[in-house]
């Protein structure tokens, strides 16, 4: 084991000279340091006077606040005053923070944790660096210091060296768009709530609606798809208190439907013409 002797000693009493504190002593005597350095000599043997154990652990960072996240930003030299905000909100409205209640502590969701697991090591524009001389480039060309040309230039350079480092069969599959007279490119899309399920969507988003999906193929519009068609009106819906719509299944079984919160129900078992057991996927 190796011990270590600390102590201190006042070298310069700086502003003591002009102030001291009222002492029982004889007036200018030193007082002694609190802890002075021990007196120690080369291959003495000494004995320790006592021992204590001290439990320390390492604390986590704190997490990011709103107020903090933007003070890192500026001591990054990443955004500007102006976008802070922007950047704030543009960070919930993907869902890649989010706040537990009302507490200020922001916490990253699964999405985000997929974007930068996506993201970084892969594609410049992740790095903060990257990014500060991006924005700083963008200030030069307001300034009138730079051409507008040379840093698009570098950001689509950066851009294709990313893309270019992906694996193969990465990218989205894309096809052109059936649609008739549309000469946009439709890209294959998985749903967000129904993992499995793909939908395709087009470049030319004026244009039309998402397309169905017909075995890896971009299919009709979903408007186009036939849509059931109500047999009467059924009992009151238990949360909107509008009269349902009846229904029947491709099985020719019967079930009610609201049309404004869109909950589903199977007719009671007992009365036909009551609403019974709730509908739920499974």
């Amino acid at each position: 084991a190796q011990f270590k002797a600390v102590g201190s000693v006042l070298m310069e009493p700086g502003w003591k000279r002009l102030y001291q504190e009222s002492s029982d002593g004889e007036e200018g005597e030193e007082k002694e340091a609190a802890n002075p350095v021990p007196i120690l000599e080369t291959g003495a043997q000494i004995r320790a006077e006592r021992g204590e154990v001290l439990s320390k652990t390492t604390k986590a960072p704190a997490r990011f606040t709103e107020a903090t996240l933007i003070k890192a930003l500026e001591d990054h030299g990443v955004g500007r005053p102006s976008t802070y905000a922007a950047i704030i909100k543009t960070l919930y409205a993907r869902t890649y923070i989010e706040r537990k209640g009302s507490k200020p502590p922001l916490f990253p969701t699964t999405t985000g944790e997929q974007v930068i697991d996506a993201l970084a090591g892969r594609f410049d524009f992740a790095d903060l660096d990257w990014t500060r001389e991006i924005e700083d480039g963008l200030d030069h060309i307001t300034q009138g210091q730079a051409q507008p040309r040379a840093l698009l230039q570098q950001a689509w350079d950066s851009l294709q060296k990313g893309l270019g480092g992906m694996p193969a069969g990465a990218d989205s599959i894309t096809a052109p768009c059936p649609i008739d007279g549309c000469d946009g490119t439709v890209r294959r899309l998985e749903s967000k709530k129904k993992p499995g399920t793909f939908f395709w969507a087009c470049s030319n988003r004026e244009a039309h609606g998402l397309l169905q999906d017909a075995d890896g193929k971009p299919g009709g519009l979903f408007e186009d798809k036939p849509k059931a068609e109500s047999h009467g009106d059924g009992p009151q819906c238990r949360k909107c208190k509008i009269p349902t719509g009846k229904f029947q299944t491709k099985n020719g079984h019967d079930y009610y439907r609201c049309s404004k919160c869109r909950d589903v129900w199977w007719p009671d078992k007992e009365d036909a013409g009551k609403l019974g057991t709730k509908w739920t996927k499974k």
